[in-house]
């Protein structure tokens, strides 16, 4: 499937990161919305072993600064999602894996430059504005999380059913784009 929108958790990659997070945490289909009392003291008392899980991110499509910028934007939404505590330390370093590599340095380097702008395409032009859009608001709840917890904060991403169901309230065979059809 790859992708489906530009949220945190809209793709293939995000699910399997936090598949790998659930289970390193002992978490079995845990569902944010039900669950965030349950789902808090685990993953804070696996939080060590979760952030190497983010890193070893970096080996799983082969592109390592993609997948280490996946692991800890998914990390960073499930821990917030949660209400979990953590320092400053754990919060700074979300933050460097989410803005210093992957696909966040790419887009940026690209959107708002007119001549990188106009070599790249259309398709790839739209993917890097709603990618910086998403990284960026993730960003700017992880300055804002409180860092005591308690309180869980939801990263707003479509679940794939969602937007499977826009797309074909909106007259629309499915999730491609018109150019691959």
């Amino acid at each position: 499937m790859g992708c489906w929108g530009y949220g945190i958790l809209e793709s293939d990659d995000a699910l399997d990161v936090q598949y790998n997070l659930e289970q390193v945490a002992g978490l079995r289909g845990w569902d944010e919305s039900s669950n965030a009392a349950v789902a808090r003291p685990k993953l804070e008392a696996a939080l060590p072993a979760l952030l190497i899980e983010a890193e070893a991110a970096a080996s799983m499509t082969g592109q390592p600064d993609y997948d280490r910028a996946v692991g800890f934007q998914v990390l960073a939404a499930t821990l917030m999602a949660a209400g979990c505590a953590f320092d400053e330390t754990v919060r700074t370093k979300l933050l460097e894996g989410i803005l210093y590599c992957g696909e966040y340095v790419e887009a940026k380097a690209i959107v708002g430059n007119p001549t990188a702008e106009a070599t790249t395409e259309r398709g790839m032009l739209e993917r890097y504005r709603g990618r910086i859009a998403a990284l960026e608001g993730l960003v700017e709840q992880m300055r804002g999380y409180d860092l005591a917890g308690g309180k869980p904060v939801r990263v707003h991403s479509r679940g794939l059913f969602q937007a499977l169901d826009e797309h074909l309230a909106a007259g629309e065979e499915g999730l491609l784009n018109k150019k691959e059809r």
